[in-house]
């Protein structure tokens, strides 16, 4: 990861990737309370389709979203 960004944004990446790793556990935690609720299969589901409609919102939302510095 560090060899494929620049210098002055080597930081940037890494904050981000050490907040994914941070609030891991805070989403573990989630998904077991809704595969208690749901079941595995559909909690994994669930979170599938989160991340679908999240990505897609990305995708297609604001562009200044996707033209960050």
């Amino acid at each position: 990861m560090q060899k494929t960004w620049q210098k002055e944004e080597r930081g940037r990446a890494m904050g981000s990737w050490v907040l994914s790793i941070g609030t891991a556990p805070v989403g573990h935690l989630g998904v077991g309370g809704l595969a208690g609720l749901l079941g595995a299969p559909g909690a994994l589901l669930f979170n599938g389709g989160v991340l679908a409609f999240v990505s897609l919102g990305a995708a297609i939302g604001p562009p200044g979203l996707r033209r960050l510095p």
